[in-house]
């Protein structure tokens, strides 16, 4: 499977990650939060402050949202060119 391939079927994926990674699209088109600050993916321990199996499955599930929202980078790259790709990097990464 090609990486256009890819990109072509998370555009469309049904998966719970790629659901998330589309409605962060939707919320912030532009890749920033209305305030201008960007979108972070965070994560981190329990109240106890001690790993757990918990904490795995929240790293687990941002991971699979950070992924998703990666591939559907790749979906404007496609759409738009590698400057509205670029431009939407850097807005959501600064």
């Amino acid at each position: 499977m090609s990486m256009d391939d890819l990109i072509a079927a998370a555009r469309v994926n049904k998966a719970w990650p790629f659901l998330e990674a589309q409605r962060l699209l939707k919320r912030y088109p532009d890749g920033a939060k209305p305030d201008g600050s960007p979108i972070v993916f965070e994560t981190g321990y329990g109240p106890s402050g001690l790993p757990h199996i918990g904490t795995f499955q929240e790293v687990l599930r941002t991971t699979f949202v950070r992924r998703a929202f990666e591939a559907l980078i790749g979906a404007v790259y496609l759409d738009s060119g590698i400057e509205s790709a670029r431009a939407f990097v850097l807005h959501c990464c600064n």
